[in-house]
């Protein structure tokens, strides 16, 4: 059985305790997974008051060097163009041809996989493991599905998956109202959001340092 490596996708804006505390859990719970992968959007992806993926690529590695089984790839950052999940994860296969990849989906994206650029590759090649968001029930949406239903088998629920408040929305707001967010994220990268003045103003991707 080959070993898997488990894509944790992102804008990771900033990463928290919840990311962590969630990727921990899955290397945890499957003795298949090798490690996981956290991989942050690039500069392209268009959301508001995006930090400059310097900046963020810098507040994962400070946690993952430190946990054996994290590690972070900059494949959607180095690319010129804006990857899709299906491109993404054929990068990733190529990239580590002796592992299965796996990608990790909230149940909001399920809903609307059948939708995505690739998702017929997606659900044949890669198996997707799920976390329930809100009221969303995993079962449910499946089986409303008849795409979904027909590749059930490579869908799984991720159990008793950590829910939390402590939303990188909600930090990013503290952070500029002048409240305190320690102990809601890692101490390393409060620190550095800290040292380096991040979010206290609109910082964004076209705001690059360099």
């Amino acid at each position: 059985m080959k070993q898997v490596i488990v894509a944790f996708g992102g804008s990771f804006n900033p990463p928290t305790n919840s990311h962590f505390s969630l990727a921990e859990q899955i290397y945890c719970n499957f003795e298949e997974v090798d490690c996981i992968m956290f991989v942050p959007v690039s500069d392209l992806y268009p959301k508001k008051d995006l930090l400059s993926a310097h900046y963020r690529v810098e507040m994962l590695n400070l946690v993952c060097k430190r946990n054996s089984h994290f590690k972070v790839s900059t494949i959607e950052i180095d690319s010129p163009v804006l990857l899709n999940s299906i491109e993404t994860l054929r990068g990733l296969q190529e990239a580590y041809e002796d592992h299965e990849i796996w990608l990790t989906l909230g149940t909001d994206n399920l809903k609307v996989l059948t939708s995505w650029p690739g998702y017929q590759e997606i659900l044949e090649r890669f198996k997707c493991l799920v976390l329930e968001r809100d009221q969303d029930d995993f079962n449910t949406i499946v089986m409303q599905d008849e795409i979904l239903k027909k590749h059930k088998d490579r869908l799984i629920k991720v159990k008793d998956s950590i829910h939390s408040d402590s939303s990188a929305t909600l930090l990013r707001n503290k952070l500029r109202e002048g409240k305190s967010i320690r102990y809601m994220l890692p101490d390393e990268i409060y620190f550095y959001i800290k040292e380096k003045g991040l979010y206290t103003v609109v910082e964004t991707s076209h705001n690059k340092i360099g």
